[in-house]
């Protein structure tokens, strides 16, 4: 058999090399997938001597009486397809199985492995010679994972036990389905189930249900005894379909239902409860702290309790709609944004506010919405049942800018509130009032600098077309900043260094005030790296000659310590501040004495021709 370069090879007809043609047996160690195509007498396909320390693709088409495949039994895995023209009949797939999928005409399924098992030890296929024993306890023991095929061996009354997986891929036949012990479970096409029980700590799936009224689940107080007893306690249980009316019984570790045309639920006891675009709920029955996470929308008797969450596609579809003019979605994505809670959702919410904002939807609505937002995470996310928001809420979100989002996303969530806040503030009153707690974010009287913060602030009021809003911001701290006889000490990050050579745009701002462009002058210098002081000098000087002369003098005359921060890297080595010492270092005071000289030359250098008349 000839491998292509990636370790693949194609069988067609008949290729079977054992049991007169029975069997097919390799033992290539560099097999990575094997494609075998209408062998219409192979009945075993055997390839536990290929190697297993990568995962093998196999495709099996057409091979109408292949009833064993043994694949290596260890390693990542084997990815398995199947594909007939006819119900195929029984297979047993020995050795270790990642993933399988098949296509029968009359039916189909795929199925992966759990992330905590990783592989199946085992695949047991039910098919077209399958009989109603093989679902009993005990002919499970062949694989890790057995796969319904036939319907037609499925009683009305389902039991599935041991400790094996099960996938029923058309469960179409039962009404009834009890679960002891298995720890995973999936019931396709379950549209006349009526009432299910799961009886351990395992997961049960189904799709397509149409009927389920009732599941039950461990009783609450067996599960209280596991749960003390640090057990797992309670089942979960995920539903896809339109029941209109369910009730679950017992103690459930998590429950999630997407069920569009729910219209009453009744829970009794789960650690967790998530509802997937449950909009038509009417009634719910529930334990007074439990916990519900909604994803899509919020049903009506859950406004005040539940926590909102939407994912990334939704939001951006409604709000595309939105800005091509359907108005009328406008009022359901505010409620909806305003109510995300969890971080990813905050995100996404500020994101939108913003592009609504530039889209010049009503900007005092939007900022409302804003503070709605904000002051749903000030609540205590301690309480299980969280309080309705009150006027002590909101007056807290307006006196900080703070938000929980993820870490990679802090930085561009931050950049789309300042936004955000600058559009709204000619429009706003609230966003007005807004912008003292955003200087004492960066600055507070104490002498707290946030300087994290502040580059947020200064990168957008520095960037082209910045806001007006914004540069006011920056300009409002960087008086309060240098407007003092000892200035801050602002130690930017390395990545930060540039920021430096972007503030004399500052400059440009109309009708800015004399200690508004003073303060620009000492920032620009103090941020400025030794490397870039010659330079950024110039550039003040020719910008206002006056009184950058005036500031280099002063700077000449700044303590010793203070002007270490122009100093450069030598020789490999970084220069010490001098209080790391206890004598001082001779070299360095030196190359001080230089920085000092470097100031006074550049306070009496000449301005260039063409810019004189700014002196």
């Amino acid at each position: 058999m000839t491998l292509d370069s990636s370790g693949g090879a194609a069988l067609v007809g008949a290729v079977g090399n054992a049991d007169g043609g029975r069997r097919l047996m390799l033992d290539n160690p560099h097999l990575r997938a094997l494609d075998i195509h209408g062998d219409r007498q192979l009945e075993a396909i055997d390839l536990s001597g290929c190697s297993a320390d990568a995962c093998l693709h196999l495709q099996l088409s057409e091979l109408p009486l292949l009833r064993r495949v043994y694949l290596p039994a260890g390693g990542e895995g084997a990815v398995v397809h199947l594909f007939a023209l006819t119900l195929p009949p029984t297979l047993v797939i020995h050795g270790a199985v990642t993933e399988i999928d098949a296509d029968w005409q009359a039916g189909t399924f795929s199925v992966r492995a759990g992330k905590d098992a990783g592989v199946w030890r085992g695949v047991r296929l039910l098919g077209q010679d399958a009989l109603p024993d093989d679902l009993a306890p005990g002919a499970e023991a062949e694989g890790d994972l057995a796969v319904v095929m036939n319907p037609a061996v499925l009683p009305g009354g389902l039991t599935l036990s041991g400790q094996t997986e099960w996938l029923i891929a058309h469960a179409e036949r039962v009404t009834q389905c009890t679960v002891e012990g298995s720890p995973r479970v999936r019931l396709d096409n379950a549209t006349r189930l009526e009432a299910l029980v799961l009886n351990g700590h395992g997961t049960v799936e189904v799709r397509r249900a149409g009927m389920l009224a009732q599941a039950g689940a461990v009783p609450a107080e067996t599960a209280q005894a596991a749960e003390d007893e640090h057990e797992n306690a309670g089942g979960r249980l995920v539903l896809h379909g339109n029941t209109p009316v369910l009730a679950l019984a017992g103690r459930w570790g998590s429950v999630q239902l997407h069920a569009p045309a729910l219209a009453r639920l009744t829970l009794e006891q789960a650690q967790r409860l998530s509802l997937y675009h449950c909009r038509d709920l009417e009634e719910v029955s529930l334990p007074d702290d439990q916990e519900v996470d909604c994803y899509g929308s919020v049903p009506a008797p859950l406004l005040d309790r539940a926590r909102f969450v939407i994912d990334e596609a939704t939001l951006s579809q409604t709000l595309t709609r939105v800005e091509d003019g359907e108005e009328d979605l406008l009022e359901g994505l505010l409620e909806v944004m305003a109510r995300s809670e969890t971080p990813h959702a905050v995100f996404h919410s500020l994101t939108s506010l913003r592009r609504l904002a530039e889209k010049g939807v009503d900007p005092a609505r939007l900022w409302e919405c804003r503070r709605t937002l904000s002051a749903r995470q000030c609540r205590s996310s301690r309480k299980r049942r969280q309080p309705a928001l009150s006027l002590a809420h909101y007056q807290h979100a307006d006196a900080r800018w703070h938000w929980k989002l993820p870490d990679d996303r802090q930085d561009e969530g931050q950049r789309d509130d300042l936004q955000l806040w600058a559009l709204c503030v000619p429009h706003s009153e609230d966003a007005r009032r807004y912008g003292v707690t955003l200087r004492k974010a960066v600055y507070a009287k104490k002498g707290y600098l946030d300087q994290e913060k502040l580059v947020q602030v200064l990168r957008l009021a520095t960037a082209e077309a910045a806001r007006p809003a914004i540069a006011g911001l920056a300009l409002e701290i960087l008086t309060k900043l240098y407007g003092k006889d000892t200035w801050p000490e602002v130690n930017l990050k390395r990545e930060h260094d540039g920021i430096a050579g972007y503030l004399p745009r500052l400059l440009n701002v109309p009708d800015i005030s004399a200690a508004q462009r003073q303060a620009v002058l000492c920032a620009t210098l103090e941020m400025t790296t030794g490397e870039d002081l010659a330079q950024r000098a110039g550039q003040l000087l020719r910008l206002a000659p006056g009184q950058t002369r005036a500031l280099l003098m002063t700077l000449s005359r700044q303590p010793d310590a203070w002007l270490q921060r122009y100093l450069t890297e030598e020789d490999g080595e970084l220069v010490l501040p001098l209080f790391f010492s206890r004598r001082v270092n001779p070299e360095t005071v030196k190359r001080i004495q230089g920085v000092r000289q470097t100031l006074v030359q550049l306070a009496l250098m000449p301005p260039p021709a063409e810019h004189a008349s700014h002196a």
